[in-house]
Formats: structure tokens, C-alpha cells, sequence
């Protein structure tokens, strides 16, 4: 696998080795040989600037694994935008273990029971949502590891569609109801590419680039 294809057309993960901060999210905009162009909205930001020659690590979530790379500052320009160079440094590492990006949005969702001895349905807006799973205000609670039918519409014009999730946290937002966090189970790969271009595009829309 080489660069232009790991990290073309996505947003990648950005760790600052010996930096006490969370990761940073850049659109990667360019990558060609061994070097990519990396760009975020300065206020996005926890580590800026990144110093000439510093060494990060660069992982980019793809649909079929997450690709990670070392790499080393050549410059970073410093505006609204911020704008990072960086060479690779060794090889591309490809991690089996997916990762997805979470972007806070309310979509329309339904939620309904998989239980014939429960059965519940709700019509709701997610809190946030990734590749794999969302989160979603229930008015009750679901027991941890159940699986429910989730129908989501990413309001792009094309009809819902109804995937399994299974209840991984549910816990009271002290206000009567409850957090609950699903993951997505069995998703085709038809439908998992639709939902990390939702994601990745939102995140850019977020970001501004």
C-alpha cells in the first residue's frame, strides 16, 4: 500500500510524539509520494504550531482498515487554516482494528426492539455518529449487549436505511432519560462506504475545508 492511497481523500488522525494533548483532525488535501499535505481550522486545534522536523503519527481510517504512518514536520504555516507538510518516515503500518471518526449531528432515527417480549419503538435524533455506531437519547433504559433495529436517514435525499446495533452504554443523563451508545452490527460494505463518506464530508463541513 502506498501513500497516495492510504491517506487520499480523508481525515487523518494527528499525534504530536511528547505532547501531553489529545489528537488533532486535519483533511488530508494532497498526498503524493511521500508526502502529505495536511490542513485544519486553526480553533480545531490543541497542538499548534508543530515544530519544524518534530515527528507525529498520521492515521488515516479507511474503510478497510485504518492505515499509520510515522512522519516528520517538513513545515507548518500558521493562519485561520493551518497547513502541515509532512514526509513519511518508514513504512505505511495497516491495522485490521477499525476506528471510526464521530461527528456530532442530529439525524432522524428510529429505534426499535429485536424482542419480542419487549417490544419498544422510538422516533428520535441521534447525538452523534461514525462508522460504526451512534449515540441517541432514549427515554428508557436498554439492557448492555441487546440488539436492537436502528433506521437512520442521512438527509440526503435517498430513502432510510435499518441496520442492527447492539446496545453497548445506556446510562441516565439525569434528566429522566438515557445516553445510549450502539454499534452497528453485520453492515454491508455498500452501506459502511455510505456512512464513512457521510462522516468524513461532515467533518469537513465542521472544519471548514
Amino acid at each position: 500500500m502506498d501513500i497516495e492511497k492510504a491517506f487520499s481523500v480523508c481525515i487523518a488522525e494527528v499525534t504530536c510524539e511528547g505532547a501531553d494533548a489529545p489528537p488533532d483532525y486535519y483533511a488530508v488535501t494532497e498526498a503524493e509520494l511521500d508526502v502529505l499535505k495536511l490542513e485544519a481550522e486553526r480553533k480545531s486545534l490543541h497542538t499548534v504550531p508543530l515544530e519544524s522536523d518534530s515527528i507525529v503519527t498520521v492515521s488515516a481510517f479507511q474503510p478497510d482498515a485504518a492505515y499509520v504512518i510515522k512522519a516528520r514536520v517538513l513545515r507548518c504555516l500558521v493562519g485561520n487554516i493551518v497547513t502541515v507538510i509532512v514526509e513519511q518516515q518508514g513504512e505505511i503500518q495497516r491495522v485490521q482494528r477499525r476506528r471510526h471518526f464521530r461527528v456530532e449531528i442530529k439525524l432522524p432515527l428510529k429505534v426499535t426492539s429485536a424482542l419480542e417480549d419487549d417490544p419498544f419503538e422510538f422516533e428520535l435524533k441521534t447525538t452523534d455518529v461514525s462508522g460504526g455506531g451512534l449515540k441517541a437519547i432514549l427515554p428508557r433504559e436498554i439492557p448492555l449487549g441487546d440488539t436492537t433495529s436502528v433506521a437512520l436517514d442521512l438527509l440526503d435525499g435517498r430513502s432510510w436505511f435499518q441496520i442492527a446495533a447492539k446496545v453497548l452504554r445506556c446510562f441516565p443523563n439525569g434528566k429522566g432519560a438515557f445516553v445510549t451508545c450502539f454499534e452497528f452490527q453485520d453492515v454491508s460494505k455498500k452501506v459502511m462506504n455510505l456512512l464513512l463518506r457521510f462522516v468524513t464530508a461532515e467533518m469537513r463541513r465542521t472544519l471548514n475545508l
